[in-house]
C-alpha cells in the first residue's frame, strides 16, 4: 500500500514538473533573449527587428520597447533568436 502511494505521488510530482517546464519555455526564452539584446544594443540606438524599425526606449525583463512611427512597440526577447536584427547607423559622410 505504501509503495502504491509513493508511486502515485511520484507520478503526480513528475507530471507537474514536466507541465511547468514546458509552460515556462516561452518566458525563459524571452528572459534569455533580452539578456543578450542588452549586451549587444543600448538605449537610443535605432534597430530593425523583423519588419519593425524604431529607437530603443527601454529594456524590460522579457523584451524591449521601441519608439516607432506608429507608436511604442513591445518586442519580445525571443526575437533575438528568431528574427534578423539590423542596427541602423547614420551615414557620416564628411565629403
Amino acid at each position: 500500500m505504501i509503495v502504491l502511494i509513493a508511486v502515485t505521488i511520484g507520478a503526480l510530482v513528475s507530471g507537474l514538473a514536466l507541465a511547468f517546464g514546458l509552460g515556462a519555455k516561452p518566458l525563459t526564452t524571452n528572459l534569455i533573449g533580452t539578456h543578450y539584446l542588452r549586451l549587444q544594443y543600448s538605449i537610443g540606438q535605432t534597430v530593425l527587428v523583423g519588419d519593425i524599425e524604431g529607437q530603443i526606449l527601454e529594456f524590460t525583463p522579457t523584451g524591449i520597447k521601441l519608439d516607432t512611427e506608429e507608436g511604442v512597440s513591445s518586442i519580445p526577447g525571443a526575437s533575438y533568436f528568431y528574427d534578423v536584427i539590423i542596427l541602423r547607423t547614420e551615414d557620416n559622410d564628411d565629403t
